[in-house]
């Protein structure tokens, strides 16, 4: 997953931040403050903020609401399937809880993730590992608990047939306290663990789900497909427009600066020419006179 600041995500994932936190009073204006994120981009729905966008609109709330120890996680608890459109429909088709979880990583940036996800297989063990060390050092542990809660609750919603969480582990303490966590997903957390992750039984990871349906599965992988190259390019056309813009800005820094400096040359020479004139008992009319020569250089030049 790329992880610069031209990575794009879905605009929805943003709205659903902004709804959480109007729920909590803060107004909309108090979130998008410096994000140069729209109103008429929220409205749209289908469009894309980038990551320094949406990082700025997650510094915001962070501010607004700090005394939330558990503000990440329960933010992660608001994403559903549907919050994902296409992505998450694709998890929702698939054959089997194995099947949709590797889908989701394979298209991870068309979903809110900003950690790093990796698979685990081993022993009786399914699930995935979020290493959030891509994350800035003081957005790390709030977007860590949100990426684990909004996986959390995606494995819920896609195992109405009855998968149960089997662990959920943190590397370090984190804010939300265990018995909440333990309340969402029916396990306590595993404090100070050798990694972070969740997982369930293998077994269960490979019982098929009920709307699995091939040709769907199929057309909507191939739209994953197309959204990723989609971004891609946007965020490339982006990058470029923001590169002749830093051109631009340098070019006319420096013409202006070599104006002044001929200005100043100009100043230096007018300053000798007056200083030997004196000097000669001369009383000439420099500025006149390098006015005129200025201007006999300029139609030479011509």
């Amino acid at each position: 997953m790329m992880c610069n600041d031209e990575q794009r995500h879905p605009v929805a994932v943003s709205q659903v931040m902004i709804h959480f936190s109007q729920h909590y009073g803060v107004d909309k204006a108090a979130c998008l403050l410096g994000t140069g994120i729209s109103e008429r981009a929220l409205s749209g729905g289908e469009g894309y903020v980038t990551r320094a966008q949406e990082m700025r609109l997650i510094e915001n709330i962070m501010l607004a609401l700090p005394g939330g120890p558990a503000l990440g996680f329960e933010l992660g608890l608001q994403y559903s399937l549907a919050t994902f459109g296409v992505w998450g429909f694709a998890l929702r088709t698939s054959k089997t809880l194995r099947d949709a979880v590797r889908m989701g990583v394979r298209y991870l940036p068309l979903s809110t993730a900003y950690c790093r996800i990796a698979l685990i297989d081993e022993d009786d063990e399914f699930g995935i590992s979020l290493d959030p060390g891509q994350v800035p050092p003081h957005l790390r542990q709030f977007l860590l608990e949100r990426d684990m809660a909004t996986s959390i609750n995606l494995i819920k919603e896609l195992s109405l047939s009855g998968i149960d969480v089997k662990s959920v582990m943190f590397m370090g303490k984190p804010r939300v306290n265990a018995d909440y966590v333990e309340a969402v997903c029916g396990v306590r957390p595993v404090i100070n663990g050798t990694r972070n992750s969740i997982t369930v039984s293998r077994a269960d990871a490979a019982l098929p789900f009920s709307g699995y349906d091939q040709n769907l599965v199929r057309l909507l992988e191939e739209q994953c497909r197309l959204r990723m190259r989609r971004m891609a390019a946007t965020g490339l056309e982006g990058a470029q427009r923001r590169s002749r813009n830093r051109c631009r800005r340098l070019v006319s820094r420096r013409l202006e600066r070599a104006a002044q400096s001929a200005d100043n040359q100009a100043a230096d020479k007018t300053r000798i020419l007056k200083s030997d004139f004196r000097l000669r008992g001369m009383n000439v009319d420099v500025d006149g006179f390098r006015r005129l020569f200025d201007l006999s250089s300029f139609h030479a030049a011509l």
